[in-house]
């Protein structure tokens, strides 16, 4: 009897075991989820930013000070911007001359690109008139028309037509006379087959000092100096002794008759990816560069043109009878320029 009282308690409580096992849980006082704070978690402070890849292309002639920008450029604007820029560096020519990659800029192939103004002179006539010969007195001279507004409105415009934009320009030289024989006065140019390039303007000039103008390709200059195909060229001192023409040529007459200056396009293809502060960082750099390099390439000018005085018979004349006849020819040019545009930037010097 006491064995069965006791099998039955154990019965019970098993029983009684089983059914607490399958009892309902308590409701939770906890506010619904709807009600609850939401948080988002933040990306993981590794994962990597999106890198913008650009192209920088160029023709600056190696071993002068200008082709050490595209390179200064591309360093300044990576540690700014800790590697999330990145551009690449297409020095040398190495897509194509000017002239060829010029179209190229223009249709948005390239993003970066250096050229002279008067590659796109025939989408915009009006700018010719900063490579006329004798129209600026000294580098301060020409600074002073880019700040005029009538320069204002001839960049804008060739902006809108090659659909990029001038960020900037740096000092490339002012351009001076080499000769076989010395040219002490503008008697001394007549007749003299005088090398230039295949354009309206400079063959112009140089048949209004009295020379005879004999278009020729750059690569061709040295050997045509050699062989007596030209008797005379122009161009600047770093160039004359990068290219070694004082080589073939002994006398070289200080006439200063241009200033030239290469210009940095950003297309607008290129700036449509940009971010406004990515934009700002690399212009403001390319800004920064040009005017550290403005000085550089004048302080080599200066070098190179105390070189070539110690190399050639050197000569430093009143240009004031060359002045007068090259500038008999400007409003021959008025259609281009607009009336009145050259006596204005004449008036600044």
């Amino acid at each position: 009897m006491k064995k069965a009282t006791i099998l039955m308690l154990v019965l019970a409580m098993t029983l009684s075991l089983f059914g607490c096992s399958q009892a309902k849980p308590a409701e939770s006082t906890a506010p619904a989820d709807s009600t609850a704070p939401t948080t988002t978690q933040a990306p993981a402070d590794s994962a990597p930013a999106e890198v913008l890849t650009l192209k920088f292309d160029s023709g600056f002639t190696a071993g002068t000070p200008l082709a050490e920008i595209p390179q200064e450029v591309i360093t300044r604007v990576y540690d700014a911007s800790n590697g999330t820029i990145v551009i690449e560096d297409y020095p040398l020519d190495a897509l194509g001359t000017s002239p060829e990659r010029a179209p190229m800029l223009m249709s948005g192939q390239l993003d970066i690109s250096a050229h002279a103004l008067s590659v796109f002179d025939q989408y915009n006539p009006q700018q010719t008139i900063m490579n006329a010969f004798f129209m600026f007195e000294s580098w301060d001279h020409y600074r002073a028309c880019q700040e005029t507004d009538v320069y204002k409105k001839i960049i804008s415009d060739l902006e809108s037509v090659i659909h990029a934009t001038v960020v900037s320009d740096v000092y490339l030289g002012r351009r001076n006379m080499l000769s076989k024989a010395p040219i002490e006065s503008m008697a001394d140019l007549k007749g003299v087959k005088f090398r230039v390039p295949n354009e309206p303007m400079p063959i112009d000039a140089v048949q209004a000092l009295g020379a005879a103008a004999t278009p020729i390709v750059g690569p061709e200059v040295y050997s045509a100096l050699q062989n007596g195909t030209a008797e005379a060229t122009e161009s600047g001192a770093v160039e004359i002794v990068n290219r070694a023409f004082y080589e073939v040529c002994g006398n070289i007459t200080f006439t200063g008759h241009q200033y030239q200056t290469q210009c940095i396009f950003i297309s607008d293809a290129a700036k449509a990816r940009m971010t406004d502060e990515q934009y700002e960082l690399i212009t403001s750099i390319i800004k920064e560069v040009c005017e550290e390099y403005t000085v550089k390439q004048q302080e080599a000018e200066a070098e190179q043109e105390q070189f070539l005085r110690e190399k050639c018979t050197a000569f430093d004349i009143d240009l004031t009878e060359m002045r007068e006849a090259v500038q008999a020819t400007y409003d021959n040019y008025d259609a281009d320029w607009g009336d009145g545009t050259w006596e204005a930037f004449k008036a600044l010097a």
